[in-house]
């Protein structure tokens, strides 16, 4: 009896080994749409998707504590400052307190508008799998469809961010 089981179970195996699970993309990919959110600014005033759509936007996920994070947001300020009107730019902290990231912000001169919701929330729409790194920047196009996405794998200068909205 255990000789015909053997077979049996190393059959079995053999077949699940070949099984892939459906996978899911770590993060949202460029090609689709932004994830619906409606989320409060450390100022107060409420931002949705919608508010991201009619222009490009630039969206970056961050933590105070990041060391790629904190080489990133500087090329984040500077095309904030130099696109303001033509491109909307977010920030959204990965779930640090309201008051450390206000004081980073301000510390850092960084002006430009951010969520910090302490619950990972808004940063988990985006991270899907909750193990990608930071920073994480997606661009989008008018119609809210993401463009361009870079992880931590180097600084993306304001050059090339203005470069990348010309592109698409």
């Amino acid at each position: 009896m255990r000789q015909k089981i053997t077979p049996i179970l190393l059959f079995i195996l053999m077949t699940l080994s070949c099984l892939r699970p459906e996978t899911i993309a770590e993060h949202v990919q460029p090609g689709e749409k932004l994830p619906e959110f409606n989320a409060e600014l450390l100022d107060g005033t409420r931002i949705c998707t919608e508010d991201m759509t009619g222009q490009y936007s630039l969206i970056i996920l961050f933590s105070t504590t990041c060391p790629d994070c904190i080489n990133q947001l500087p090329e984040i300020q500077k095309f904030h400052d130099a696109e303001h009107e033509s491109v909307k730019v977010l920030g959204i902290n990965r779930g640090e307190k309201k008051e450390i990231v206000r004081t980073f912000l301000e510390k850092n001169n960084y002006t430009f508008p951010v969520c910090a919701p302490e619950d990972r929330s808004l940063y988990d729409i985006f991270d899907r799998q909750s193990g990608s790194g930071v920073p994480q920047i997606y661009i989008s196009n008018p119609d809210g469809v993401v463009t361009f996405y870079a992880d931590d794998s180097r600084v993306i200068s304001e050059r090339e961010l203005e470069g990348l909205i010309i592109i698409f």
